[in-house]
């Protein structure tokens, strides 16, 4: 459509149109066809590039380079995050100049990532060298906070934050949707992380309930704050129907259908379910 319309806006229009076009094939003897053929390719390659434009609702890291895709058709290439990630989800585009920009390679990524974080905090808090010093894993004196050690709810609420953070669900439109706070919350809750260490709130706060406290300062007497951008900032709070079914306002805005296994705290929220199951 893209290459038509412009033919006939250089063209002209009517018998004039069609007059200049039997007077240029006269005139290109046996190079016409060659020639036909890469006017063929070239308005080819135009019509690829918009229903490019058109596919490339989503962005990545801030970057329009995502395209959405149905479960059905990535699924296959999502092994690790695919149970998980059940809807319509903005996943990495073909680009000719990026080889490993594709959908297995990040939920690989996203696989090594989560192991190696929860295997390093297992370590840390299983590190009997560290309870005999009687230091943190940031050599601060005090008792290390089990939380991934035996607590595969932790665990399990983890992986489906990192997977609905690298996945994101795409809307009507295949805009993606930034992530559901009850997915911080739970997995805040679940892991037993101390209230003001929860980052699910305000931006302004740096995630914080609450303005970060000023009243620790360094040697120049100005205060330090310790608070940082948490990854899935900003959050947006879930949004029901009159029958309590989740409207697609934020990722993943789904319905739990599992409860949280035993030991496991719960948070209200349309994931609670979802998060906590394997």
């Amino acid at each position: 459509m893209v290459a038509a319309a412009g033919a006939s806006v250089a063209g002209g229009t009517g018998g004039e149109r069609m007059r200049r076009e039997r007077r240029r094939r006269s005139r290109r003897g046996p190079s016409g066809m060659a020639e036909r053929a890469g006017e063929a390719g070239t308005a080819a390659a135009v019509a690829a590039l918009a229903l490019l434009a058109v596919a490339a609702g989503c962005h990545i890291q801030g970057t329009d380079s995502g395209v959405c895709e149905d479960v059905e058709d990535f699924e296959l290439r999502m092994p690790f995050c695919a149970p998980i990630v059940q809807y319509r989800a903005c996943v990495p585009r073909f680009q000719e100049l990026f080889s490993n920009h594709t959908v297995r390679a990040k939920d690989d990524w996203v696989a090594r990532t989560f192991k190696n974080i929860v295997d390093l905090r297992k370590q840390y808090e299983t590190s009997e060298e560290l309870q005999d010093a009687g230091i943190t894993e940031t050599g601060e004196e005090g008792e290390i906070v089990v939380r991934f050690f035996e607590n595969p709810d932790c665990e399990s609420a983890y992986k489906h934050f990192m997977c609905w953070l690298n996945f994101p669900r795409c809307d009507e439109e295949d805009a993606s949707m930034i992530l559901c706070r009850s997915v911080c919350e739970n997995f805040m809750e679940t892991c037993e992380y101390d209230a003001d260490l929860y980052r699910c709130g305000d931006p302004r706060f740096y995630g914080g309930l609450e303005p970060e406290a000023d009243d620790i300062l360094d040697d120049d007497g100005l205060p330090i704050y310790w608070r940082a951008m948490y990854p899935g900032q900003p959050f947006r709070d879930n949004e029901f129907d009159e029958e309590d079914n989740p409207i697609a306002v934020c990722t993943p805005s789904i319905k739990g259908a599992a409860p949280p296994r035993a030991g496991a705290a719960a948070v209200a929220g349309a994931v609670v379910g979802a998060v906590v199951a394997a």
